[in-house]
C-alpha cells in the first residue's frame, strides 16, 4: 500500500488495522445474524459507494487534487473487498458447518 501520513498516522496502517478488527468482524458478525438483506449489505454499499464517489470525483479534478482522490478510492475499494472476503467466509462457514 501506499506511504500516506496524515499528522502521526499513517493511513495504510490505520485502513489495515480497521478493516482486520472493525470491518471484517462486522460484516461476518451481519451475515451470520441478520436476516435482512440490506442490512448485511450496507458495510459493503457505503465503502463501495464510496470509492464509486471519490473515483468520479478525482476524473473532475486536475493536479495533486486528483491524485489523493484516486488513492483514497483506491483505499476505499480495499475495504469493499474486505468486505466481500466477509461475505465469502461467511458462506464457506455456513456451508462447511452443516456437514
Amino acid at each position: 500500500m501506499l506511504d500516506i501520513w496524515i499528522g502521526p498516522l499513517n493511513l495504510a496502517g490505520l485502513t489495515g488495522i480497521f478493516s482486520a478488527a472493525v470491518l471484517l468482524p462486522l460484516q461476518l458478525l451481519l451475515c451470520r445474524k441478520v436476516r435482512s438483506l440490506a442490512l448485511r449489505l450496507a458495510p459493503l454499499l457505503v465503502t463501495a459507494g464510496s470509492g464509486v464517489i471519490l473515483g468520479a470525483l478525482s476524473l473532475s479534478v486536475s493536479g495533486w487534487d486528483q491524485l489523493g482522490l484516486m488513492i483514497l478510492a483506491l483505499y476505499c475499494a480495499f475495504l469493499a473487498l474486505v468486505c466481500a472476503a466477509g461475505w465469502l467466509i461467511a458462506h464457506l462457514l455456513k456451508k462447511f458447518s452443516k456437514r
